[in-house]
């Protein structure tokens, strides 16, 4: 279709039809500009600010269109969002050009203009705006200073990390600054993310994932923090965070709070963290939490923990719970689960004989963990449990059997 029937198009009734002709239209790329940018608000529809990535602006296109663009960004602020950012997204493509526009802007009295110039400047990357944020962030109102971390993190600006830091404890700002100190991820940072990290749990999974980007310098604080009995409240968050870092230095703090905590969450956690860490020495007090949990979550993840440190010795702990008809068939689904963690590199015989059980929950799940690990080796052992009286077992006999087959054709 040329671009005279697409123009046409735009003005049809069928919101579809229009969605596509302006899809197509963006296709043909710059030549087309002018449509694009004019049409836009006619076209309802926020798949056409994604599909705003097909044009590939000149210099020549970015010189002539910045000003309509601008005055068309500045006339939807505040309107319906999605317009906003397609304008947003133009100026953004115009790159230097567009900076060049907007820094001499970015003192009118305009809170909304404002946080959308910040924006766009953020997403440019040009650090010549750096000393205007700063200025912009003394000075604006919370809408606006919210777009301004934003940018100032985005240009991983280190001259803005005593600006921030005062702001971290501002409740309307906390996610914004701890999300821009992360990804400026200065180790002068460490102590005030901590300290908020401490201070508000309902922001410490910010404040957490901000100091997994400042690496191995938060280490030592967070021992600090996990061994604090004053800071009981983010335990969890503490040891999910280490095991993110995944620093051995951690180990002995770990084990010594899986041990002594009451608090389900920071049980489970830290279980988790011991195996993202490998901690060797833990094996034989992860292997107890198999067997006698304390909390609902402490078999499972006590199960990939094992796994995780050491392929071996969990093989021959699976085996052995896996087939002990002694113990009770939940402990032994979990071991079971635990050959699927393993993977198809160790002997899936454990899990072969496991079809054979008269136990109907050891059936299944053994099927289930085979359908899974897609391993030729149970394809006639899955051929044989599609008759199975259980019907969860026959589902998932039928459906590795597909499974199977499918990886043979990809092949």
């Amino acid at each position: 279709m040329n671009t005279k029937s697409l123009v046409e198009n735009l003005k049809d009734s069928d919101k579809n039809v229009k969605l596509q002709s302006m899809a197509e239209l963006i296709a043909i790329g710059d030549s087309v500009i002018d449509i694009v940018i004019a049409e836009l608000p006619k076209v309802e529809d926020t798949a056409i600010y994604w599909a705003l990535e097909g044009i590939d602006y000149s210099e020549e296109d970015a010189t002539k269109h910045i000003d309509p663009s601008f005055k068309l960004l500045e006339d939807t602020v505040g309107l319906r969002k999605w317009y906003v950012l397609a304008y947003a997204k133009i100026l953004i493509s115009f790159g230097k050009l567009s900076s060049d526009r907007l820094l001499p802007l970015f003192d009118n009295d305009q809170t909304a203009l404002n946080a959308m110039i910040a924006f766009i400047l953020g997403a440019i990357g040009d650090k010549r705006s750096i000393p205007i944020l700063l200025n912009r962030l003394k000075l604006s109102a919370i809408p606006e200073k919210i777009r301004v971390i934003q940018a100032l993190g985005r240009l991983k600006s280190e001259v803005a990390i005593q600006y921030l830091h005062p702001l971290l404890p501002i409740d309307e700002l906390t996610f914004e600054v701890a999300v821009a100190l992360g990804r400026i991820a200065d180790a002068k940072s460490v102590d005030p993310l901590v300290k908020q990290f401490r201070r508000d749990l309902t922001t410490a999974h910010v404040t957490g994932a901000a100091l997994v980007k400042l690496g191995e310098v938060a280490v030592e604080p967070l021992i600090e923090v996990i061994a604090d009995p004053e800071a009981v409240q983010v335990h969890a968050l503490a040891a999910e965070t280490i095991g993110m870092l995944g620093d051995e230095r951690a180990a002995s703090s770990l084990i010594n709070l899986v041990e002594q905590t009451s608090n389900d969450v920071t049980r489970y956690q830290t279980i988790i963290a011991l195996g993202k860490l490998r901690v060797s020495r833990a094996f034989p007090l992860l292997e107890k939490f198999m067997l006698y949990p304390v909390g609902i979550n402490d078999r499972y993840r006590a199960v990939e923990a094992l796994a995780s440190i050491d392929y071996d010795r969990a093989f021959n702990v699976f085996t052995r719970v896996s087939s002990d008809k002694l113990l009770d068939t939940e402990l032994r689904c979990h071991a079971l689960c635990g050959f699927r963690l393993l993977g198809t590199l160790h002997d899936i015989q454990p899990l072969l004989d496991a079809v054979s059980d008269p136990d109907i929950s050891i059936r299944s799940t053994a099927v289930t963990q085979l359908a899974i690990l897609q391993d030729e080796r149970a394809r006639i052992t899955l051929e044989g449990m599609v008759d199975d009286p259980d019907w969860r077992t026959r589902v998932w006999a039928v459906d590795g059997l597909e499974r199977l087959d499918a990886r043979l054709n990809d092949s």
